[in-house]
């Protein structure tokens, strides 16, 4: 090979692994901050579905107070479904 030196080789090499070093830097650095932009927007939307949570749980209890018993009773998982499965009937249109 002409030209070749190990030397001029070290150096190439070197500048090739301190590239890749500081793209992977960077690459972590973007990572972690959209990270924490996900878990703050998580965090929100978890608050936001307590304060739902709690205001549909008063509001139950206060129907509740004015109706008396007559009203179903409601299970607190989301999801889950009374008798395990939808209501299968299907309207046809008129």
């Amino acid at each position: 090979m002409k030209g070749f030196s190990a030397p001029r080789f070290a150096s190439a090499a070197k500048r090739g692994i301190e590239a890749i070093v500081e793209a992977f830097s960077n690459l972590e650095g973007d990572l972690n901050k959209e990270k924490k932009g996900i878990m703050r927007q998580w965090a929100k939307r978890e608050h936001e579905i307590g304060r739902v949570m709690q205001a549909a749980v008063s509001m139950y209890g206060d129907l509740q107070g004015i109706d008396g018993k007559t009203l179903l009773e409601i299970d607190g998982k989301p999801g889950h479904r009374r008798h395990g499965r939808r209501n299968s009937r299907r309207f046809s249109r008129p």
